[in-house]
């Protein structure tokens, strides 16, 4: 059954109080890199891709700045270059794809390009693979044998009315290994989006204007055949993500002030269709989803350089909107989910005195919710080893968040000892998949003291040290 209703940000219901968005921190950098894309790093720091000043910025897991490189150096002056995706890749390296622009005898060419970048920083590789034609990068996955999976628009030239879609395996020489073309129903359509469910299947997502605009979706499998395709009324697509209970959440804007968001499932079926009109709101925005599922959208409105939090639950039910203080933020560029279970926004602050303008990158930690779900948190990019991450907060007062982290499938259990040995809660037993798990123990009742939190896994262990005070 599909579930369609229509909501006031203004009239946001506190339907779980106890889940409440909080701004957890705000971090300044020294920089106004104005981030396009921001990613997990594998020893659980930062990466930023910025587009108008062509570098990438590694932060460490306290948000230093391990280094900043300018991937403009491989391309020649005259050349027009556009970032649009980086990866982070097997071997601890990244990889930046986008599109160049140049003019040979008056005539506009276009070739896709990768740059893998070191993980000091300290090294560029470029690769380029050209075809005749006028070429654009929409989108890219790392598939499981370390190919990468482009997603290619090609047309005759820069201003050609019809387009062709390609889908590329690329080796990491650029070397092209398949090309399989996708056919287009409607000249009016365009693929945008790529969104891997897993090793045997993929998305491709798009508009498609036959009289009206429809959101456009198609599943794959491995072998790159089509399984289905759907159009959905009235809906683009802004962001294309896979739901925690395995769905597909679709976000776009609707006309003026108004958001949708569309859940269907692996069948194409429509299971949720919402739309939220949100008062003079602009057309900038980030989604990304919590821990448990739920997702929390970003919207910039007016007047300027103020934005809203709107936390929208698993099924589409709005459960609140906060909006941010006006010194906190005033640009949203990006927003991923973090280990824990909580959401990083990247974004702009003005620091210089009123009536001036000094912008600097900021980096916003909207905290997990409190929930106790041994179930994966959705990030992309998973530590080299297995281990306890964090507790927060420590020193706690009843109730401490503890993060872990696996990398493969394997039996665990996480247990609280006190000094003496002995056992004194299991927070979580059995055989998970890898990823990154968030549980909460509840120490009311227990002593003030010293304890310590121990995740066994069937090859090694990790301990660490928490301290209750009551």
């Amino acid at each position: 059954m599909v579930i369609i209703v229509s909501f006031l940000a203004a009239l946001f219901l506190f339907v779980q109080p106890a889940q409440s968005i909080e701004v957890e921190w705000v971090h300044t950098l020294d920089e106004n890199t104005h981030a396009q894309e921001l990613i997990h790093t594998p020893d659980d720091g930062l990466l930023i891709l910025s587009q108008n000043n062509s570098f990438l910025t590694r932060l460490d897991s306290n948000l230093d700045v391990l280094w900043r490189l300018n991937i403009f150096s491989p391309f020649e002056e005259d050349e027009f270059r556009t970032f649009k995706k980086v990866l982070s890749i097997p071997n601890g390296n990244f990889v930046v794809l986008g599109r160049s622009t140049f003019t040979i005898d008056t005539i506009r060419h276009s070739d896709i390009f990768f740059i893998e970048v070191s993980g000091e920083g300290d090294s560029l590789n470029y690769i380029k693979y050209t075809t005749e034609l006028y070429d654009d990068f929409c989108d890219a996955l790392l598939l499981e044998n370390g190919n990468y999976l482009v997603l290619r628009e090609t047309m005759e030239d820069e201003m050609a009315a019809e387009r062709e879609y390609w889908l590329d395996e690329i080796n990491s020489e650029g070397e092209v290994i398949s090309e399989t073309e996708i056919q287009r129903p409607v000249s009016g359509m365009r693929l945008e989006k790529l969104l891997k469910m897993d090793e045997e299947y993929f998305y491709i997502g798009g508009l498609d204007y036959p009289d009206v605009q429809y959101a456009h979706l198609r599943k794959y499998d491995s072998n790159l055949d089509e399984i289905w395709r759907h159009n959905y009324r009235g809906v683009g697509i802004r962001y294309l993500m896979k739901e925690q209970d395995g769905n597909i959440g679709i976000f776009s804007e609707v006309y003026s002030e108004k958001i949708k968001y569309l859940k269907v499932d692996d069948d194409g079926e429509e299971l949720v269709n919402v739309r939220y009109k949100i008062s003079n709101m602009r057309f900038e925005y980030a989604v990304s989803l919590f821990g448990d599922g739920s997702k929390l959208v970003c919207a910039q409105v007016s007047p300027p350089n103020t934005y809203i939090l709107c936390h929208i639950g698993v099924d589409g039910d709005s459960l609140e909107s906060v909006t941010l203080e006006a010194d906190s933020i005033c640009g949203v560029e990006c927003s991923i989910s973090d280990y824990d279970g909580g959401i990083l926004i990247a974004g702009r602050k003005n620091i210089a005195p009123s009536g001036r303008r000094d912008l600097r990158d900021v980096i916003m930690k909207i905290a997990p919710l409190n929930n106790n779900e041994a179930s994966p948190i959705p990030v992309t990019t998973l530590p080299a080893t297995a281990f306890i991450h964090s507790a927060y907060p420590n020193p706690f007062n009843n109730f401490t968040r503890i993060r872990y982290v696996i990398n493969d499938r394997q039996n665990v259990e996480l247990s609280v000892f006190d000094l003496c040995g002995k056992q004194i809660a299991t927070l979580d037993h059995g055989e998970r998949s890898a990823g990154v798990y968030n549980l909460i123990w509840n120490a009311e009742g227990m002593p003030s003291g010293i304890y310590l939190v121990k995740l066994d896994m069937q090859m090694t262990n990790s301990v660490v040290k928490v301290v209750l005070v009551q």
